[in-house]
C-alpha cells in the first residue's frame, strides 16, 4: 500500500513540476511587453544618469582650473575676471549635458589676446567683471572703441555679472532704488553712448552671466560652484521623473497586461485538468496491460467505468493544481518549483492524514513519510534562501530539515486542527538535535535563513488571500516606483491612497 502510494505521489510530483514549468512559461510570454517597457523606461534613466555624470565632469572641469590660482592671470583683485570667464562656459557645458546636448562653449581654444574671452554657440562673447555698474560700462566701451566691430550686429556681444545686469533693467524701468540721480544719469548715458556706438539695442549686446559679482571672487567662488551643483542635482532629478511620466502610460497599459486575470485561469484549469485526466488515463491502461493482461480493445464496460472513474480524479486533481500553481506563481514571492513542491507536498500530505485518521499508519509512520513527501519543498525554500548568501555547508542539512518540519507542520495544523499542537511539537522535536550540535556561527547563519523562510507564512492561504494579493502588488509597486526614481509625493502607499486618489480625494 505505501510503495504503491509512493509511486503515485511521484507521478503527482512529475505532474506538479510539469504544470508548473508550464505555467511559469505562460507567466514569462504574459510579462514580456512589461519586460520591454520596463527596459526602455530604464534605458532613458541611465541614459539621464549618464547626462549628468557628464554634467559633474563639466564642473569638475572648472574647479581643476579654479583651484591653480597661480595658474590664473591678473592679480589677487583682478583673478575673479579669468575665474568669471572659466565658470561661465563650464556651467554652460554642464547644463548642455545634463539636457543631452552637444557643448557649445568654449575657452581654451579662444587666444589670449583675442577680443573675446570664450565662444558660446558659435558668437564670441567678452566677459565684464568689474566692480560697480558704472565701471562696468566704463569698460564696455573702452572695449567696444577698441574693437568698433565686436559688437555690431555680425559680431559678438558682452557678459556681465547677473546682478548688474538686473539692476540696469530695473533702471530702465524707472525703479532706481537708493542710487542718487546724478549715479542714475550717469549709468543711462553711458547705455545710450554703448547702443550708440555698436548700433544695436543694449541688452541685445549685453547679456547676464550665469553668476553675481561677489559669486566669482577667489573666496567665495566654490560655494557658488556648490549651489551650482545642488541645482543640477535637483533639476536631474526633476528630468528623472519627467522620463518617468513620458514612459507611465506604456508601463501602465504593460502592467495591465502582465497582470493575471479570470479568463487565463480558466484555460490554466482546464489544461491543467486536461493533462491530468490524459495522464491517469495513460496510467489506468498501462496498469490494466501490466496486471491483467488486457489491451485497450479487451477491456470490459466495468473497466471502462473504473477508468473513467480514476480519469475523472485526475482531472479534479490536475485543474486543482493548475489553479493553485497559478495563483502561488503570481500572487506570492514563490517561483515555479517551489511552487509545484508547495502544491505536491500539500496533496500528500492529505493523503497521509487521511490514512493516518483512518488507522492504516503510525505516528512514526505518518513523521517519516510526511518528512519525505515534503523534502521537496524544503530542498526548495532551502535552495531560494541559500541563493541569496555564502554560507558553511554544514548548516544546509538542518536548514532543509528545519523547513521541511515547517512545511509539515503547517499543512497537519491545517488537517488536524484537534492535534495541531502535538503533530507542531513531535515533528520539530524530530531535528531539534540537529540545530543543538551546530556551533553558535552556524546558529546564526541558520536563524537568519529560517527568517526568510518564515517570512513566506502560510504559503498555500496567501496566495488566494485577496486582502494580502492586493497588498502585496501595492508594495511591489511601490518598491518599482522608487527604483525608478518616482517622486516619494507622487507615489501611492497604501490601499487608502488608492481609494482616495479614485475618488479624488488626494
Amino acid at each position: 500500500m505505501v510503495s504503491g502510494d509512493a509511486l503515485k505521489h511521484v507521478r503527482g510530483q512529475a505532474l506538479d513540476q510539469g504544470l508548473a514549468a508550464w505555467i511559469h512559461q505562460i507567466n514569462e510570454e504574459r510579462r514580456v511587453p512589461l519586460y520591454e517597457a520596463l527596459a526602455k523606461l530604464q534605458a532613458s534613466l541611465d541614459t539621464q544618469d549618464r547626462a549628468f555624470a557628464r554634467a559633474l565632469g563639466e564642473l569638475d572641469w572648472v574647479r581643476e582650473r579654479i583651484g591653480s590660482p597661480e595658474n590664473i592671470l591678473g592679480s589677487a583683485r583682478t583673478k575673479h575676471g579669468e575665474i568669471a570667464e572659466i565658470a561661465e562656459v563650464g556651467l554652460r557645458r554642464a547644463r548642455e549635458a545634463l539636457e543631452g546636448r552637444p557643448p557649445t562653449a568654449f575657452w581654451e581654444e579662444v587666444p589670449r589676446l583675442a577680443p573675446e574671452d570664450y565662444i558660446i554657440a558659435g558668437e564670441p562673447v567678452q566677459s565684464k567683471f568689474v566692480n560697480g555698474i558704472n565701471n562696468a560700462l566704463s569698460h564696455l566701451l573702452e572695449h567696444s572703441e577698441r574693437h568698433p566691430t565686436f559688437a555690431t550686429a555680425d559680431g559678438g556681444y558682452y557678459h556681465i555679472p547677473r546682478d548688474q545686469h538686473a539692476m540696469i533693467e530695473r533702471i530702465l524701468n524707472g525703479d532706481t532704488g537708493e542710487l542718487a540721480p546724478r549715479t542714475v544719469r550717469a549709468i543711462t548715458a553711458k547705455i545710450e553712448e554703448i547702443e550708440r556706438v555698436n548700433g544695436r539695442p543694449f541688452f541685445d549686446q549685453v547679456r547676464p552671466a550665469s553668476n553675481d559679482y561677489a559669486g566669482v571672487q577667489q573666496g567665495r567662488i566654490n560655494a557658488t560652484m556648490d549651489r551650482h551643483q545642488e541645482q543640477l542635482e535637483a533639476d536631474h532629478e526633476s528630468m528623472k521623473e519627467g522620463v518617468v511620466d513620458e514612459h507611465r502610460d506604456e508601463v501602465e497599459t504593460a502592467q495591465r497586461q502582465a497582470a493575471p486575470n479570470l479568463g487565463e485561469l480558466g484555460k490554466v484549469t482546464a489544461t491543467g485538468a486536461a493533462v491530468g485526466a490524459g495522464l491517469q488515463l495513460t496510467v489506468g491502461l498501462y496498469q490494466k496491460w501490466k496486471r491483467e493482461g488486457k489491451r485497450p480493445t479487451q477491456l470490459t464496460v466495468d473497466d471502462w467505468k473504473e477508468l473513467g472513474g480514476s480519469t475523472l480524479s485526475g482531472a479534479a486533481v490536475g485543474g486543482v493544481s493548475a489553479a493553485a500553481l497559478y495563483g502561488l506563481t503570481n500572487y506570492s514571492a514563490l517561483s515555479a518549483p517551489f511552487a509545484g513542491a508547495v502544491v505536491s507536498s500539500g496533496r500528500a500530505m492529505a493523503t497521509l492524514v487521511g490514512q493516518y485518521k483512518r488507522g492504516e499508519i503510525s505516528f512514526d509512520e505518518f513523521t517519516d513519510l510526511s518528512l519525505i513527501s515534503t523534502t521537496e519543498a524544503g530542498i526548495a525554500a532551502a535552495g531560494a534562501a541559500l541563493g541569496q548568501v555564502i554560507i558553511p555547508i554544514p548548516v544546509v542539512g538542518a536548514l532543509i530539515g528545519s523547513t521541511v518540519a515547517r512545511l509539515a507542520s503547517e499543512h497537519a495544523k491545517n488537517m488536524l486542527r484537534d492535534q495541531a499542537d502535538e503533530f507542531s511539537a513531535k515533528l520539530r522535536a524530530e531535528f531539534e538535535s540537529q540545530i543543538a550540535s551546530l556551533d553558535a556561527t552556524h546558529r546564526k547563519l541558520l536563524s537568519e535563513l529560517e527568517a526568510q523562510m518564515l517570512r513566506l507564512g502560510d504559503l498555500t492561504t496567501a496566495a488566494f488571500d485577496r486582502r494580502i494579493n492586493a497588498e502585496l502588488l501595492l508594495f511591489s509597486s511601490v518598491r518599482l516606483a522608487e527604483a525608478h526614481g518616482v517622486s516619494p509625493k507622487e507615489i501611492i502607499r497604501t490601499i487608502q491612497d488608492v481609494d482616495g486618489y479614485i475618488l479624488g480625494h488626494g
